[in-house]
This record gives structure tokens, sequence and C-alpha cells, in this order.
């Protein structure tokens, strides 16, 4: 957190950005009611390390890939 302190992942890690963009992404469709991979459970566990869902400037493998970015950023935002 001394590092980052937050969830605004820019090039500092690509890949992870990457990620953290579509969330945004899929976030806005769940908002609008379109089909989305995002859960409420998701949003509720981002949402509970201060992800910024507004960044200015299904299956069990899949799962578990969201599940491993999630924790990721996790770290990110510890350091």
């Amino acid at each position: 957190k001394k590092e980052h302190g937050d969830c605004l992942v820019w090039l500092s890690d690509p890949h992870l950005g990457n990620w953290v963009s579509h969330q945004r992404q899929h976030y806005q469709y769940f908002k609008q009611g379109k089909k989305t991979k995002i859960t409420q459970e998701r949003i509720d566990m981002l949402n509970s390390i201060g992800f910024v869902w507004v960044a200015t400037s299904g299956s069990k493998p899949k799962n578990d890939v969201w599940m491993s970015k999630c924790e990721m950023l996790k770290k990110y935002k510890k350091e």
C-alpha cells in the first residue's frame, strides 16, 4: 500500500491493467442490465478492496483466472 495504495493500475503492469479495464467494462454492462460475466459477488469483492470503477486521465477455469487476478490486484494495492 505504501507504493500504490489504490487500484488504479496503469502501464506499470499492462497485463493486470488490461484485466482491470475489463472489470470496469463488465461492471458498466451489469449496471445497464446487459449480459456480462461479472456478478454482484465479484463487484462486492472488488469494492471491499477499494476498486475504482471509473478511472479518469462462467466456467471454473475462467473463475479461477478471475480469482487469481483479484488476488493479484489485492497484492498490487498492498505494495
